[in-house]
């Protein structure tokens, strides 16, 4: 009896390890810039968590395995966090190798609802106010929402997903910016009159 029960064992071990594997991140093909990332993603889910330090620009080599291939799409969802005092004004999350085919749930800290404009492979995500963005959650990582987001259209057996921060420029940036462009309209208005 024991040593039947061994060798199920050892079988049902054997068949797990064989079976197909979770789309994976390929940290060798990724590139982080400083920024921290855990992976959480299973068969049918990618997940992922991106704790930023910076307005570095993230690419993630995400590896699709043959069941995600198979069924044509697979749910996404993700945390973005440590935002707080970064003076972001807007994130930017493009794709490529995939197209976004369901925009599902987005929402900050506070389970909030954010805007975002989205195209087939991108999604701009704005925040209502400087600073005022701990992070978000893309789809439905923690369980509070209903929806994830869907990747489908697959070219190949791996996608790249890009991430990038978009500062809000400082006020006296900005009020610096437009003396310069009054004074660019005020020459050429002199430079037209001569």
């Amino acid at each position: 009896m024991l040593r039947k029960l061994k060798l199920a064992a050892a079988g049902l071990l054997l068949l797990a390890s064989t079976g197909a594997q979770a789309a994976t991140i390929n940290l060798s093909g990724s590139s982080l810039a400083g920024n921290g990332l855990t992976d959480f993603s299973t068969d049918g889910l990618l997940s992922f968590d991106v704790d930023l330090n910076n307005f570095g620009p993230v690419s993630l080599q995400i590896d699709l395995s043959a069941a995600d291939l198979s069924s044509g799409t697979i749910a996404w969802n993700s945390i973005f966090a440590n935002l707080t005092s970064s003076n972001l004004g807007a994130y930017s999350i493009s794709v490529s190798g995939a197209a976004i085919s369901f925009v599902g749930d987005l929402t900050d800290t506070f389970q909030n609802a954010l805007g975002a404009v989205t195209t087939p492979t991108s999604a701009y995500v704005s925040f209502p106010g400087v600073g005022e963005a701990a992070g978000f959650e893309l789809g439905n990582p923690l369980g509070f929402t209903s929806n994830d987001w869907q990747l489908g259209g697959f070219t190949g057996s791996s996608i790249t997903v890009y991430l990038q921060g978009v500062a809000v420029p400082e006020p006296s940036l900005a009020a610096l910016l437009a003396l310069g462009a009054v004074l660019g309209v005020i020459r050429l208005r002199q430079s037209r009159l001569r």
